[in-house]
């Protein structure tokens, strides 16, 4: 359980890098592409944190365990693509409507469970099992991000919202569960 302890600090780490990225975003006296940056260095922090144990345990999954996290890791993508496709240039320029067609009629943010599917793949490709314990305890950081979001779509939309939070899981798509 020690060989943990440093994934977690340098997730945790990562998190609260991104959560400063927004911090500037939302008192808007720096620069975006600084803000861009902070982010990406956010980001880059979290990954690491993720794929540290990769590389320092050894394999302790089964090599057929390779292609399933290529497959695990290419849904991902696919997922991250294409809400990124849905959402078009509204990602960046802030929504005029509510997106509720393509994977956002499955899961509420496609985008996190695209990235944790990523990891996810990740650490099977690397048969580290402690690997996936970090991608399942690095998801959770996900929560805060996902709950700050629902409350700014709830008061940019209102009742819809409302409406597609009843019909479409947050982030795990389940079945028969999407918005009609």
């Amino acid at each position: 359980m020690q060989e943990l302890i440093l994934p977690f600090i340098i997730i945790a780490l990562g998190y609260l890098i991104m959560g400063f990225s927004d911090t500037l975003r939302r008192k808007g006296k720096v620069a975006k592409q600084t803000v861009t940056w902070v982010r990406i260095v956010g980001i880059c922090t979290f990954a690491a944190g993720y794929f540290l144990p990769m590389f320092t345990l050894g394999r302790t999954l089964p090599y057929y365990s390779i292609p399933i996290g290529i497959l695990v890791g290419f849904c991902g993508v696919y997922f991250i693509v294409n809400s990124f496709k849905t959402l078009g240039r509204g990602v960046f320029l802030g929504a005029d409507r509510l997106v509720t067609e393509g994977p956002y009629c499955i899961t509420r943010n496609p985008i996190y469970f695209g990235a944790s599917l990523i990891f996810l793949g990740a650490a099977l490709i690397s048969g580290v099992f402690l690997s996936i314990i970090c991608v399942g305890i690095g998801s959770l950081f996900f929560i805060p991000y996902i709950k700050k979001e629902e409350k700014e779509l709830y008061h940019k939309f209102g009742k819809a919202y409302l409406e597609y939070k009843k019909e479409v899981p947050p982030l795990i798509p389940m079945p028969g569960k999407r918005m009609k």
